[in-house]
């Protein structure tokens, strides 16, 4: 939870039933719209992708990318679904912004929403780090090409693999 700070909220580790894995992160909010965050460096003008599952225990959960650079925030995605959903931005760096907060808001005093999966990378990224808990080459599954799923309504998608299997990547120790 080190890694995501929270303002206006509690931020704890799920072990219990967690969304997938061995943990997911709970927010719960102490005022109208608390959330969890974590500081990524952008360069003005180039494309990016951020997205995470959400599941609304109570409340609304909102994926946030907020420009730190200018004090503005640059696109949102929210769900009530109480099913884990994957919420999507897409979005291009301003001008003059260096830094976006990836923000995993609850919205609702005293509500609280989990977060699994977080995902954000360049459009144009040529390499992808992988969790601190990958060890070793045995623990990646494969390599995916994106294909978006989208429900008819909003910008989430179903959580688990999609696309087709690639081959264009290399895994390097």
């Amino acid at each position: 939870t080190t890694d995501w700070p929270g303002t206006s909220a509690t931020v704890t580790k799920v072990t219990s039933n967690p969304i997938s894995g061995r943990r997911s992160l709970r927010v719960a909010a102490t005022a109208s719209s608390g959330y969890a965050q974590a500081l990524m460096y952008v360069v003005p003008g180039k494309s990016y992708h951020v997205d995470a599952i959400a599941k609304c225990i109570d409340g609304l959960a909102r994926l946030v990318v907020y420009d730190v650079s200018n004090a503005v925030q640059i696109d949102q995605e929210q769900s009530l679904e109480i099913a884990p959903t994957r919420l999507s931005i897409d979005f291009t760096a301003p001008e003059g912004c260096r830094q976006v907060a990836i923000r995993l808001t609850t919205f609702g005093s005293g509500w609280s929403t989990e977060w699994d999966e977080v995902r954000a990378y360049g459009h144009e990224q040529e390499e992808l780090s992988l969790p601190w808990w990958v060890t070793n080459r045995n623990q990646v599954r494969g390599v995916f090409a994106d294909q978006m799923l989208w429900y008819s309504e909003g910008n989430t998608l179903l959580p688990g693999f999609r696309g087709e299997p690639t081959n264009e990547w290399d895994i390097r120790d």
